[in-house]
């Protein structure tokens, strides 16, 4: 089952979606082809916003408040 959108943001290259159903999901956005999952196993995205280097999530795991940080230049993205 596909979760609804909660939040996304995208620039010239990508963009990049959180879910209710946990995950938050890169795509590309000159093509519309998802790429990969980032996050996965939350109970619900909240928020995510993301920079040139950073993608900052704020998520819901086990009725508990999260904030995930990742750099693009660790090869993720």
């Amino acid at each position: 089952m596909q979760g609804f959108i909660t939040c996304l943001q995208f620039d010239d290259h990508k963009l990049v979606s959180g879910s209710d159903d946990g995950k938050v999901k890169l795509w590309d956005i000159k093509t519309g082809k998802f790429v990969r999952n980032i996050l996965e196993g939350m109970d619900i995205i909240w928020r995510l916003q993301f920079t040139d280097c950073k993608l900052v999530v704020a998520a819901q795991q086990k009725h508990q408040a999260q904030i995930s940080v990742w750099d693009f230049d660790d090869n993720r993205f």
